[in-house]
């Protein structure tokens, strides 16, 4: 069958009138060109220049497998066990949430800064060892953060915690699988025991919990049928729950000159950057995504 006509089909086939999901026209095209590149391990230019695409019957059983479970509103993600980030594939299943550009986003911005850190270091001291420099990720979920970094900074030392059981299994798991050598340990951030040693880490970053339970009307149903409420949600009357904990972590853990970055909630971008300026930070920022939304906070102690 020619390439663009079975786009089309499978296309077409998402966007039944009898499927639980909502699929616009753009979006089930996208998806049906995910769907044939994991089918067959082309990108889809190869498979665009091939123009026709055979396809034999256990592949076509696959194809539809993972369309019925599109229809029932299940994320591509979830549905194929890896979601891109930071250009690796990071293994997901339920359990933890899938990552996101926003995130992505958070960590090319943090490793510029860590990079500058290090080159500075280095000017300085032509005999410094930058197996020295500690960085930690705070609520880790999929491990996809300090996985990142570690891929590029593999000389450093990268520690990761989360307090949730299944979410540790599936870090520890996707971290070997990406040959990512990173501690990652239980802990719970809402807790005063300290992560590590006082100041001895150069960099903390954390995606932690922000949505509140009035916001979950405006979030998509597959976001909210899928992925894991604990990571989600913080409580209505709490919104900077996390930050308050993390921000308090941080001024403890952090070496001067230190830098936290954080993921946020739009509305709550300057309260969370009181929290720096109130612990003593000595510059801290907040910048919008590229979808023009407020979303990180970051600052040097």
């Amino acid at each position: 069958m020619p390439y663009r006509k079975l786009i089309e089909t499978i296309a077409n086939e998402l966007m039944a009138n009898d499927t639980k999901a909502q699929f616009e026209a753009q979006e089930a095209g996208y998806l049906a060109k995910i769907l044939l590149e994991e089918l067959t391990g082309q990108s889809s230019a190869s498979l665009l220049a091939d123009r026709t695409l055979q396809i034999d019957p256990s592949q076509e059983s696959q194809l539809a497998n993972w369309i019925s479970e599109l229809r029932t509103g299940k994320p591509w993600q979830y549905v194929l066990g890896w979601a891109p980030f930071d250009d690796l594939r990071i293994p997901v299943r339920p359990g933890v949430l899938i990552p996101r550009p926003e995130t992505e986003e958070i960590v090319t911005q943090a490793a510029l800064w860590l990079n500058n850190r290090l080159m500075d270091l280095l000017r300085k001291d032509k005999g410094f060892d930058p197996t020295t420099i500690k960085v930690l990720d705070i609520c880790t979920g999929s491990g996809c953060i300090p996985i990142a970094l570690k891929h590029r900074f593999p000389q450093l030392t990268v520690l990761a915690t989360d307090f949730d059981e299944k979410a540790l299994e599936i870090a520890k798991a996707n971290a070997a699988l990406l040959s990512a050598d990173i501690s990652i340990q239980s802990h719970d951030a809402l807790t005063e025991e300290p992560i590590a040693a006082p100041a001895s880490l150069t960099l903390i970053i954390s995606n932690p919990p922000y949505v509140l339970p009035s916001e979950a009307a405006e979030m998509a149903s597959n976001v909210l049928d899928h992925e894991p409420k604990v990571a989600l949600f913080v409580p209505e009357e709490d919104p900077l729950l996390f930050y308050r904990h993390i921000v308090r972590h941080a001024q403890n853990l952090l070496v001067p000159g230190g830098s936290l970055w954080l993921e946020c909630n739009e509305r709550y971008c300057a309260e969370v950057m009181a929290l720096l300026q109130q612990a003593g930070f000595v510059t801290y920022h907040q910048e919008a995504d590229f979808r023009g939304r407020m979303r990180l906070v970051w600052g040097i102690l």
